[in-house]
């Protein structure tokens, strides 16, 4: 879903991720996920853009 998003040029964020209730029943809520990355889960999904973005644009 990511990567698909975001090669098809379309931004993803945690809300567009964790708004979908079959994702969610398939990776976990978002405070789950979010504890696993010691709250910081947004930080990681902003770092996985700017990684894709950069390397679609290479």
């Amino acid at each position: 879903m990511f990567a698909s998003n975001l090669a098809s040029k379309r931004s993803i964020d945690e809300k567009e991720i964790f708004g979908n209730p079959i994702y969610e029943r398939l990776i976990g809520s978002y405070d789950e996920i979010n504890k696993k990355f010691d709250g910081k889960f947004n930080l990681v999904i902003n770092d996985l853009k700017t990684t894709f973005v950069n390397r679609l644009n290479a």
